[in-house]
C-alpha cells in the first residue's frame, strides 16, 4: 500500500512540475523551474551529489546570477567576484538569513554580532571589535605577543611526542592548531591565555570540529523546511550543530571562577576585588544568573529569584562588598547554603553599619540601582578584557549589553575565528608537504630575513613576498570558504538588467570564480607565483575575496593574517614538513562540510638543525 502511495505523490508531483507556471518576474535572475513544495532542492541534488558543486555547476548553465527557490524560500546565488563585490557592497544586503539553526541557538532573539541586525548588530558589532582593538588585538605587536605564547605551547606538545632521542615524529594534523588559536581567542575574551589540558577546551576543539563537518545539503533543507529538524534531527546534522553551540554556551556561563580569571590578570593601579564584585553582580543581575540551578538542597518553594541569588556564591560577594555578614548554617550542620534558609533567616543585615532593611525589598527593588552608583564609583577601573568591558557597559545600555547577547558573541567570535583559522592552518600544512619545492622557497625567505634564527614580527612581511603570494594561492586553491555567509535582501535591489526582490536571500559561491580560465591562467595549478610582478613584488592580492564584502564583511581579516604568518614561520623555523615514509600523497581535494576542510591526513615533523 505504502508503495502504491508513493508513486501516487510522484506522479503527481511530476505532472504537477510540467503543468506548473514559472511565478519568477520577468527581470528576476534567470534559473531552473522551482518543484511543488520542494523547491529547486531536487535540482541542486540533480547538479550533484556534492553542495560545493551544485552551486556552480548550475551557474555553468544560468550565468554570474541565478534564482533558485530553497522551499519556499526566494534565493539568489552569485558566482562571479563583479556580481559578489557589487551587491554585498550595497547596504540594502547587510541583514542576514535568519532561520533553522540560527534562530534556535540565539534563543529565537536578535543576539550576537554574526547574525543580528539592525540596532543590535549597528551597536554592538562595531563596539566588540574597537574594544578588542583597544586591548590589542588588530594591532600586531601585541598580537605576536599572544601568538608566540600559544605557539611555544604547540611546539613543546610536539617534541615531547618525539621523545628525547628522536629528531621527529608523525602526526595528525587536523586540529592541530585548534588549540592554540582558542587560546588566543580565550585571551582576548577573558583575558588570559586557556590552559591546554583545560577539558572544555578540548571538547569544544572536537564539537566545533564536528559541527563545521555536517551536510551543508542538512543545513539547506534545515533552513528550508524548519520543522524537518524536529523529525530528522541526527539525519541533517542538527543535533550535532546545536551541541556546539550548547558547548559554547555552557563554557560561557560557566565562570563561576570569575574572581580566578580576575586575579590571573593584576594590574597595577587596579582594585581586583572591586572587579571580581562588578562581574560576580552582573551575574545576580541579569538572566544568565538567575538562570543557574539552585542548590540541590533548596526545596521546591523557595525557587525564587531571592533564592536563587541566595544559593549562588556572587550573591555573597555583593553583600559582604557593602560590608553584610550573612548568616550560615550552625556548626555541625552542613555547611551547604540552603535557598530555603536564605529566604527565611536572611531578613536583615546591617548593610554598611545602616537602617536594617529585608534582604527582599533591597534586592527587588534597589539591586540595580545600587549597581549603578558602585559602576558610578568604580568608573576609574579600566576592563582589561572582552567580559569586564561587557559588564561595565550593561550599566548604560543593559537593553544591548546583556548576558544573552554575550553568550551570542562568545558563539560568533568561536566559530568565526577559531575554526575557520585552524582550518586555513590545516590547508596550509598540507600544501607545504605536497608541493616541497614551494616549501623550500618559503624556508629560504625565512632564512633571508632572519639568518640567526630571530622569532620573526609581523612587520616582516613586507620583506617577504613570496610567503604573501603563498598564503594567497592557498586562499584560492583551498577555498575554506567557498560559500560566503548568507545575506538577505532589505529592499529590491538592482544589479546589471535583473532586481533581487526584497527578503531574498543572497547566496555567493566563489569556486566558479576561483576556477575561471578567463580571470586566472591555469586555474588548476598551485602556484603561489602568480601573485607576483616580475620584480618578485605582491600584486592582485584584491583578487582573493575570502573575506567577503561590504560592512557586514569579515572583520578577522588582520587577525587571521596575523595568526597564519607568525604561527606558519615559527614552525617552519623549528620544523621540515614532509608526508610520511611509506604513506600516500594526502588528498588535495576538499571535504564537504559548512566549511571545507582537507581529509584526515598525517606529517612529519622533523627538527631543524
Amino acid at each position: 500500500m505504502f508503495v502504491y502511495f508513493a508513486l501516487a505523490i510522484g506522479s503527481f508531483l511530476i505532472i504537477y512540475y510540467f503543468l506548473l507556471k514559472d511565478d519568477r518576474d520577468c527581470k528576476e535572475p534567470p534559473g531552473p523551474k522551482p518543484w511543488p513544495l520542494l523547491g529547486n532542492l531536487p535540482d541542486l541534488f540533480m547538479a550533484s551529489d556534492n553542495m560545493t558543486l551544485a552551486l556552480g555547476n548550475l551557474a555553468e548553465k544560468y550565468g554570474e546570477i541565478y534564482s533558485l527557490k530553497m522551499g519556499s524560500k526566494k534565493t539568489v546565488v552569485l558566482t562571479s567576484k563583479e556580481a559578489m563585490q557589487t551587491i554585498l557592497s550595497n547596504e540594502a544586503t547587510f541583514a542576514r538569513d535568519f532561520s533553522g539553526m540560527w534562530v534556535d541557538r540565539s534563543f529565537r532573539k536578535n543576539l550576537g554580532i554574526a547574525f543580528s541586525e539592525g540596532e543590535v548588530w549597528e551597536t554592538l558589532r562595531p563596539w566588540t571589535f574597537k574594544t578588542l582593538k583597544d586591548f590589542g588585538f588588530g594591532k600586531s605587536s601585541e598580537m605576536e605577543r599572544f601568538i608566540k605564547v600559544a605557539s611555544q605551547r604547540l611546539f613543546g606538545s610536539i617534541d615531547d611526542k618525539m621523545g628525547s632521542p628522536k629528531t621527529s615524529c608523525d602526526l595528525d594534523v587536523q586540529l592541530l592548531y585548534n588549540d592554540p588559536i582558542l587560546s588566543i581567542m580565550w585571551q582576548m575574551i577573558v583575558g588570559r591565555l586557556s590552559p591546554e589540558d583545560e577539558p572544555s577546551i578540548k571538547i569544544l576543539s572536537e564539537k566545533g570540529d564536528a559541527f563545521l563537518r555536517t551536510s551543508v545539503f542538512g543545513a539547506g533543507i534545515v533552513n528550508a523546511f524548519p520543522f524537518l529538524r524536529r523529525i530528522f534531527p541526527n539525519a541533517l546534522g542538527y543535533n550535532v550543530q546545536m551541541d556546539f553551540f550548547k558547548e559554547c554556551n555552557t563554557i560561557a556561563q560557566g565562570h563561576d571562577n570569575i574572581e580566578d580569571e580576575i586575579n590571573g590578570n593584576e594590574v597595577a593601579g587596579q582594585n581586583n576585588e572591586q572587579r571580581v564584585t562588578i562581574l560576580s553582580d552582573f551575574k545576580v543581575t541579569n538572566p544568565l544568573g538567575q538562570r543557574r540551578r539552585l542548590h540541590a538542597a533548596a526545596p521546591p518553594d523557595a525557587r525564587s529569584i531571592l533564592g536563587a541569588a541566595a544559593a549562588n556564591k556572587s550573591y555573597f560577594l555583593f553583600l559582604q562588598h557593602c560590608g553584610a555578614t550573612p548568616r550560615r548554617h550552625a556548626a555541625g550542620k552542613s555547611s551547604k547554603i540552603d535557598a530555603a534558609d536564605a529566604a527565611d533567616k536572611y531578613i536583615g543585615v546591617d548593610l554598611c553599619n545602616g537602617p536594617r532593611v529585608t534582604i527582599l525589598t533591597f534586592h527587588l527593588q534597589n539591586l540595580f540601582t545600587e549597581m549603578e552608583e558602585k559602576m558610578r564609583k568604580l568608573r576609574m577601573i579600566t576592563p582589561i578584557n572582552l567580559l569586564e568591558a561587557f559588564v561595565q557597559n550593561s550599566i548604560k545600555d543593559s537593553k544591548i549589553f546583556n548576558c544573552d547577547n554575550f553568550l551570542l558573541t562568545f558563539q560568533d567570535m568561536l566559530l568565526t575565528s577559531t575554526d575557520t583559522s585552524n582550518t586555513f592552518m590545516e590547508i596550509v600544512i598540507l600544501y607545504l608537504i605536497t608541493y616541497p619545492d614551494v616549501q623550500e622557497k618559503v624556508y629560504e625567505e625565512i632564512l633571508k630575513v632572519s639568518p640567526d634564527g630571530r622569532d620573526l614580527s609581523y612587520s616582516d612581511r613586507i620583506k617577504m613576498p613570496y610567503i604573501q603570494a603563498f598564503f594567497l594561492e592557498t586562499h584560492r586553491k583551498g577555498q575554506p570558504l567557498q560559500n560566503l555567509v548568507p545575506r538577505r535582501a532589505l529592499s529590491d535591489i538592482e544589479y546589471k538588467d535583473y532586481i533581487i526582490k526584497k527578503d531574498t536571500i543572497i547566496m555567493s559561491d566563489t569556486r566558479l570564480y576561483y576556477e575561471n580560465k578567463e580571470d586566472w591562467i591555469d586555474p588548476e595549478v598551485f602556484r603561489p607565483e602568480r601573485f607576483l610582478d616580475k620584480a618578485g613584488q605582491v600584486v592582485n592580492a584584491g583578487k582573493i575575496i575570502s573575506f567577503s564584502f561590504g560592512k557586514r564583511n569579515c572583520p578577522g581579516e588582520l587577525q587571521a593574517n596575523i595568526v597564519a604568518f607568525l604561527g606558519i614561520t615559527s614552525l617552519l623555523q623549528r620544523y621540515k614538513l614532509s608526508v610520511p615514509k611509506g604513506q600516500q600523497m594526502p588528498r588535495l581535494d576538499m571535504r564537504p562540510g559548512l566549511t571545507l576542510k582537507p581529509y584526515p591526513f598525517q606529517a612529519t615533523f622533523a627538527k631543524r638543525q
